[in-house]
């Protein structure tokens, strides 16, 4: 695996038919930066919630 390589278990096709199913319509790399936005974002909320303890 390449360093900057990440292994998720969304591909931004998977989102990309998520969001579909809800109404949204968006292409694949627009997906692709709401999954590295949501993905960033998630591992904040982590570090917040680990912080509290």
């Amino acid at each position: 695996m390449k360093p900057n390589e990440i292994k998720r278990s969304i591909t931004p096709e998977k989102a990309q038919q998520m969001l579909a199913e809800m109404g949204i319509t968006i292409s694949a790399s627009k997906a692709a930066m709401v999954l590295d936005f949501m993905y960033k974002y998630a591992i904040l909320q982590v570090g917040d919630f680990n912080k509290e303890k």
